[in-house]
C-alpha cells in the first residue's frame, strides 16, 4: 500500500536531508584532521631535521626508530585529537582512527607497489629492510594506536571544544588563516627546542638527575634554552587567547597582541625552517 500522506512525505524527505548533511559534514571533519596532520607532519620533519642529526644511509639504529615514531606519533595525534574534537561521540574511536589513518595506509601500500613494480628504490629496500620495510610497517601500527587514544582523548574533550562553526573554539573564519600558518609554529618551535635540549645532553653525555645540574657549561647552555622554552609557550597560549576569544580585549589590543605573538613565533619557525634547509642539502 503507497503511503500519500504529504507529511510523511516531506518528514522522509527532512530525514534524507538531515542524513546528507550529517555525511557531508563528516567527510568535512576528516579533510580538516587531515589537513591538520599534513601541516603537523611537515612542522615535525623540519624542526627534527634542523635538531637532530640522522643520517638515512646509516641502517637501522636507536635514534632513527625514535625519531621516527616520534614524528608518526606526532603528526597523527594532533589531527585525531582535532577529529576527536568535532566528530564528538558520533562515531567509534577505533573506527574513526581506522579511517583516519587510511590515506597514511594507501600511500604506504603505493609507495611499496611501485618500488617493486618498477624496480625504481626496491634494491635499496632490499638492502636496508630495517629503514625500508619493517620501520614502515611498524609505523602504521604505532600510527593506528596513536590516531586511537588521542581521537578517544579528543571525543572526551569535545565538550570544552562546544564552540559552534569553530575548531578548537577558534572561529572558522580566524582559523581558515590562523591555524594553517600559526600550527606550524605552535608544533614546529617548542619541538625543536625540547630537541635541542635533547642533543645538548646527548652532547655533554649526561642524564637527568643532580648531574643535569652539576655540569655548569651544560646547565648555563640550558638556561637560555629553557627560557626561550618557556616564552614560546607564553606566546603560544596568549595567540591562542585572542584568536579563540577567550580573553575580552579591545580590538586595537588584540590586534597588537595577536600579530605580536604570531610575528615572534614566525621569525623562530623561520630559522628552524633555514637550519632544516641546509642540513637537507649537507645531506643531498
Amino acid at each position: 500500500m503507497v503511503d500519500t500522506n504529504p507529511a510523511h512525505s516531506r518528514a522522509a524527505d527532512g530525514s534524507t536531508i538531515a542524513k546528507e548533511l550529517g555525511l557531508a559534514r563528516s567527510i568535512l571533519h576528516f579533510v580538516v584532521a587531515w589537513l591538520v596532520s599534513l601541516v603537523t607532519a611537515a612542522s615535525l620533519f623540519a624542526s627534527t631535521v634542523a635538531a637532530v642529526t640522522v643520517d638515512p644511509a646509516a641502517g637501522l639504529t636507536f635514534r632513527s626508530a625514535l625519531v621516527s615514531c616520534g614524528l608518526t606519533v606526532g603528526s597523527h595525534a594532533t589531527g585525531a585529537f582535532v577529529l576527536g574534537t568535532l566528530v564528538g561521540d558520533r562515531i567509534r574511536p577505533w573506527r574513526a582512527s581506522v579511517i583516519f589513518i587510511l590515506p597514511t595506509v594507501l600511500l604506504r601500500a603505493a609507495s611499496f607497489s611501485w618500488a617493486f613494480i618498477s624496480g625504481v628504490g626496491a634494491e635499496e629496500m632490499l638492502a636496508q629492510p630495517g629503514n625500508l620495510i619493517i620501520m614502515p610497517l611498524v609505523m602504521l601500527v604505532v600510527a593506528l594506536y596513536s590516531s586511537y587514544w588521542f581521537v578517544a582523548l579528543g571525543q572526551s574533550n569535545a565538550p570544552r571544544f562546544s564552540r559552534s562553526n569553530a575548531l578548537l573554539n577558534i572561529p572558522w573564519y580566524q582559523a581558515a588563516w590562523a591555524l594553517p600558518l600559526s600550527l606550524v609554529q605552535v608544533v614546529g618551535v617548542p619541538v625543536f627546542v625540547l630537541l635541542t635540549l635533547w642533543k645538548i645532553d646527548l652532547l655533554s653525555d649526561i642524564g637527568l638527575g643532580w648531574s643535569w645540574f652539576s655540569d655548569l657549561p651544560a646547565l648555563l647552555v640550558r638556561i637560555p634554552v629553557l627560557l626561550l622554552l618557556l616564552l614560546t609557550l607564553i606566546s603560544i597560549g596568549s595567540f591562542y587567547s585572542v584568536i579563540s576569544g577567550q580573553k575580552n580585549r579591545t580590538i586595537a589590543r588584540a590586534i597588537i597582541v595577536g600579530a605580536g605573538n604570531w610575528l615572534l613565533l614566525t621569525g623562530m619557525e623561520v630559522l628552524v625552517v633555514l637550519v632544516a634547509l641546509g642540513r637537507l642539502r649537507q645531506l643531498a
